[in-house]
């Protein structure tokens, strides 16, 4: 057998393997993506969750999500419990709240923390010409928060008592955070508690902050925690994989690049880019301290009516390899 015959054999044989091979291969990278339907908030730090969808990382993990937004965790949870959505982004303490009162619900994965300084996302604001300068110059004032039972209220109540304010003395009222600053400008509420980009909105439109209310409660506390419903972790678990994978990377993505982080919350919230460039970047985060996490509970036990708990209870097999040591 001369040299070109052979060489034609084995070509052959090698086309023949690869057509062979094709069949097989084909399924693998046409397998279908998993649907979830994820619950966000209408808030900057929920840029994460976009991006995701948007630069591809959720594709990549074999997720097609659907992201639905909410005002609120409080909002969010009730729909993840008549099966509108699978996971959701709350603030752990209303997460801990739903879990203490039965629902399920569990968490996942952390997203953000509050920064250790001011400024940070969230404040307590009031008008620049306005007689208030410090928070104990709120008693007796109506605030607009977010939610009455959120982490976020509960941490303005917290700073109100170690200012010597009865937090009873203090009217709460609900106010969705877009509307916050036009209830403030009416005169409806005497302070109000956004996160931003509401925070930054405000400050740019005539608000004033007289505190930095993550921040001077809690330096580190988590703020945002994916939740999942229990059951549907149960029997999607790679669906629950494939989301902290896709979210793991959309944050190092933003991380990586603070221009890059500001124009990409910038393209989600429709806000002025120029008015960005004041604005704190979103503590993304999804190393887990427990010291800051108990740290909430003890707070929310206090001011907020929760059972008394140990962190490590809510460290389920999704959290626990991002604990820091």
């Amino acid at each position: 057998m001369n040299l070109t015959k052979t060489a034609w054999l084995v070509t052959s044989a090698f086309i023949l393997a690869l057509v062979a091979l094709a069949p097989a291969v084909a399924p693998a990278q046409d397998k279908p993506k998993i649907q979830l339907r994820v619950g966000t908030l209408r808030i900057a730090a929920q840029t994460d969750a976009w991006v995701a969808q948007q630069r591809g990382f959720f594709a990549k993990h074999g997720i097609e999500a659907t992201l639905t937004p909410f005002n609120t965790g409080a909002e969010s949870i009730p729909a993840m419990q008549g099966g509108a959505i699978d996971v959701l982004l709350s603030i752990p303490g209303i997460g801990m709240i739903a879990m203490e009162r039965g629902l399920d619900i569990v968490p996942v994965f952390q997203d953000e923390s509050a920064h250790a300084t001011p400024p940070d996302s969230a404040s307590v604001q009031v008008m620049e010409n306005s007689p208030i300068k410090t928070i104990a110059d709120l008693r007796g004032k109506k605030i607009g928060v977010g939610g009455l039972s959120t982490q976020n209220t509960i941490a303005v109540k917290m700073l109100l008592d170690k200012a010597g304010v009865d937090p009873a003395s203090v009217q709460m009222s609900e106010v969705p955070f877009p509307a916050m600053m036009n209830a403030l400008k009416a005169g409806h509420v005497d302070a109000v508690v956004p996160v931003d980009p509401f925070t930054t909105q405000l400050r740019h439109s005539g608000g004033r902050v007289i505190s930095w209310n993550y921040v001077e409660a809690i330096p580190e506390q988590p703020l945002g925690v994916w939740f999942a419903k229990g059951s549907f972790l149960k029997s999607n678990p790679q669906a629950i994989d494939g989301f902290i994978a896709a979210m793991k990377e959309s944050i190092n993505y933003l991380h990586a690049d603070d221009k890059r982080a500001r124009d990409e919350i910038a393209a989600y919230t429709k806000l002025d880019r120029g008015m960005l460039e004041n604005m704190p970047l979103i503590g993304w985060n999804y190393q887990v301290k427990l010291d800051r996490w108990q740290a909430v509970i003890d707070m929310m036990v206090k001011y907020g009516g929760m059972q008394p708990k140990k962190a490590e209870d809510f460290m389920t097999a999704q959290l626990r390899p991002f604990v820091m040591k």
